[in-house]
């Protein structure tokens, strides 16, 4: 099941605290029922699974110390990536951390599906004037269109749930 909450409601002031995020109705559903266990499988009691951990992500480190792959592409300059993940459906989704030397930009792009940009280092400029520091999050909405760059150097986590098509 899928939960959307509009843009609003995810934070905002409330007596100088943070509003907490609301409960999709089938979450908070589960929770006042007290019956329905917090873990589906106690410590103790493992399932097989494949997962992958990166630990450590915000420490300079261990950014460096994942194997990153020169980003080749027409109008990408200075960028590097270390994969994560991608799927194999006719719209691929990707998961990928995302390097960009001093100086470095990305191409002009438009979005076929939504883009959650978080940056881990430096400063991320967006063509818009935006700029993008440690621990913001980024949405990008479909049918954007948009060029990053940075002047200092950064290090983002990208997520995309589809293909990007090239504008330049």
């Amino acid at each position: 099941m899928t939960c959307r909450l509009p843009p609003a409601n995810l934070v905002g002031p409330r007596n100088h605290r943070t509003t907490p995020v609301r409960a999709c109705a089938h979450r908070q559903k589960q929770r006042e029922n007290t019956d329905v266990p917090t873990t589906p499988h106690p410590v103790g009691n493992r399932t097989q699974r494949s997962v992958t951990v990166l630990r450590d992500l915000l420490s300079p480190e261990a950014l460096d110390s994942a194997a990153w792959r020169r980003w080749r592409e027409p109008g990408r300059t200075g960028t590097a990536l270390h994969a994560l993940y991608e799927t194999d459906d006719d719209r691929p989704a990707t998961a990928q951390l995302i390097r960009f030397d001093p100086g470095a930009h990305g191409d002009l792009h438009e979005h076929l599906g939504y883009e959650l940009m978080f940056v881990l280092q430096g400063e991320l400029l967006n063509d818009n004037g935006d700029r993008y520091r440690v621990g913001d999050l980024v949405i990008e909405e479909p049918g954007s269109v948009h060029r990053i760059s940075t002047e200092t150097g950064c290090t983002l986590l990208g997520i995309r749930e589809a293909p990007v098509v090239p504008k330049n």
